[in-house]
């Protein structure tokens, strides 16, 4: 699977990561868990509902989540 990263995402991760480098990692381990398993990686929770049931949700870990759509 072939991960397509936006400037937006890149920006706010970014910012997000800037003091924190344990959750740069886990950061980096999700996306690569993800782009090599697809819903199968261990990160992947559920996908969404209501307005949002196009997306799907990956959890990185405490209270930060990746909501994204795959395609």
């Amino acid at each position: 699977m072939e991960l397509i990263i936006t400037k937006y995402f890149k920006k706010r991760a970014k910012k997000l990561t800037e003091n924190r480098k344990s959750l740069q990692s886990k950061l980096d381990a999700c996306l690569l868990d993800f782009a090599k398993k697809g819903r199968q990686s261990k990160f992947y929770r559920h996908k969404m509902k209501g307005d949002k049931k196009d997306l799907d949700e990956l959890q990185i870990g405490g209270d930060v989540r990746i909501i994204m759509k795959v395609m």
